[in-house]
């Protein structure tokens, strides 16, 4: 499986955008909840200076096998001894990273099925999350009145990468920890005439890897 080329656009989307673009555009239990109809092949996590790239063959329902990539952004590699971090196996070294938090980390991703390429892959192109090059512009079939498969062109995600992403949140990648809320700014007691003032207190192998 080949390395596609890299985009380098400045837009950033993060992975669980992506999954909120795709619930408000598309029926989302028809769409990504289908993946009981899809199963993995096989997980490589390939490190790369300020990125992980995890890379997949993701089986579909039709018994076709899809190549599927998400490529974490903003990637720090921490010793392996270090506390609070996962780590996983690539080319025979051992590499350990913080939790990664899909709701902050950005992505770029694509699947080679025929409803990203169609749906997803031109705008999310222009979003800044599409991993590799831009495919080629739709042209319709002269007299097709077939309609837009994205007519609110949104970006999103396949059932495939959908996939991918809890095979990977199922082996420890990503950060499950509830968020703390910031802490509402204690108001000031009202003062009446009878109320005291108060004071308000980089590897491009490509072997298989796992996660440890």
């Amino acid at each position: 499986m080949n390395d596609l080329p890299e985009d380098h656009l400045l837009l950033e989307t993060s992975l669980n955008q992506l999954i909120q673009k795709t619930d408000t555009g598309f029926d989302s239990d028809r769409r990504l909840n289908a993946t009981d109809t899809v199963s993995v092949v096989d997980v490589s996590l390939l490190p790369q200076k300020g990125t992980l790239m995890a890379k997949a063959k993701i089986r579909g329902s039709e018994n076709k096998t899809y190549d599927t990539y998400i490529q974490f952004q903003g990637i720090t590699y921490n010793p392996p001894e270090s506390q609070d971090r996962v780590t996983f196996v690539s080319n025979e070294q051992t590499y350990a990273i913080s939790p990664i938090d899909v709701g902050n980390n950005n992505v770029k991703v694509r699947c080679t099925c025929l409803d990203f390429r169609f749906r997803f892959a031109m705008i999310n192109s222009s979003d800044g999350s599409l991993y590799g090059p831009r495919p080629p512009i739709y042209r319709p079939v002269p007299g097709s009145n077939r309609g837009s498969a994205n007519p609110s062109k949104v970006p999103g995600i396949c059932k495939h990468i959908k996939t991918l992403m809890d095979e990977l949140s199922s082996g420890g990648l990503f950060d499950t920890a509830p968020k703390q809320q910031p802490q509402q700014a204690e108001q000031e007691p009202t003062i009446t005439a009878d109320t005291a003032i108060e004071t308000p207190p980089e590897n491009n192998s490509e072997n298989n890897s796992k996660l440890a």
